[in-house]
């Protein structure tokens, strides 16, 4: 009776290990010198900035970059990183930076899972500068490697539907 219970947890959980599969999502980040945008004759911001760069209005408008993987009939389940190498910023490059506020002293790593024209993608999404307790510094990600955990989505319609052969309406 003992052994029925790993039994039965091994059967129910054994298809979801098989059915997932683990991507490795790696790249560069391009830094490039700050942008300064006016915003009227006397007033303007200034962005981090760097290839590819998104910006989170919330945020102060800090910089954050966002990698899509089409997943076809699968979803992200989870991701983690497994591999980043920093650069040390300057403080001048700081200086009146928008959304510096909002700089935590971790990664903040996040995905999420949509549908685009019947087309499953996963979004990765963090932003690649932090703040470094340990060396009281400000560091961005110049590279980055990424380990996505994705598992495939039940179908929906499993049960067939039965339709009768003759119609109604045939005989009149």
């Amino acid at each position: 009776m003992r052994y029925f219970k790993y039994i039965l947890l091994i059967a129910l959980f054994s298809p979801l290990i098989l059915m997932s599969r683990t991507v490795l999502v790696e790249g560069e980040i391009l830094w490039n010198d700050n942008v300064i945008s006016k915003i009227d004759d006397l007033n303007s911001r200034t962005f981090l900035s760097f290839d590819d760069a998104k910006y989170d209005e919330e945020k102060g408008f800090l910089p954050f970059l966002s990698k899509q993987l089409n997943l076809g009939s699968e979803k992200v389940n989870s991701v983690s990183i497994v591999n980043v190498e920093f650069e040390d910023v300057v403080d001048s490059q700081l200086k009146g930076v928008s959304g510096i506020d909002f700089i935590k002293n971790d990664i903040d790593l996040k995905y999420r899972n949509a549908t685009s024209r019947k087309i499953n993608y996963g979004d990765i999404i963090f932003t690649p500068i932090l703040y470094n307790l340990s060396k009281g510094k400000y560091q961005r990600i110049i590279k980055y490697e990424i380990q996505v955990d994705i598992v495939s989505i039940q179908s929906k319609s499993s049960h067939k539907k039965s339709f009768t052969a003759n119609s109604v309406l045939q005989s009149g």
